[in-house]
């Protein structure tokens, strides 16, 4: 069975899309790139626990880096994902 979105809802969706943070990450257990979408309110611990399903790897055994720091050194665990630093794929 098909469902057609409203008008509405499209545009929301895409809305919700386009204002996502692409945040990239590099899986040094399987030297492996992965990217994490975080919605504008989104904060920490969901960063955390998208991590977690996309690699298995649980929130108190990850050690998350951002430019060889802490990435709890450039912000806090209610910093929200709007406001995170910007990552790519050549430099996660």
């Amino acid at each position: 069975q098909h469902r057609i979105w409203t008008f509405e809802r499209f545009f929301s969706e895409v809305q919700t899309v386009t204002s996502t943070t692409q945040v990239h990450i590099f899986h040094v257990n399987k030297a492996a790139s992965i990217k994490v979408f975080l919605k504008p309110e989104e904060k920490y611990e969901h960063l955390q626990t998208y991590i977690c399903e996309q690699t298995s790897v649980v929130a108190e055994s990850q050690i998350l880096l951002v430019r060889d720091t802490l990435l709890l050194s450039e912000i806090d665990d209610n910093t929200l994902g709007k406001n995170y630093p910007e990552t790519s794929a050549e430099a996660p």
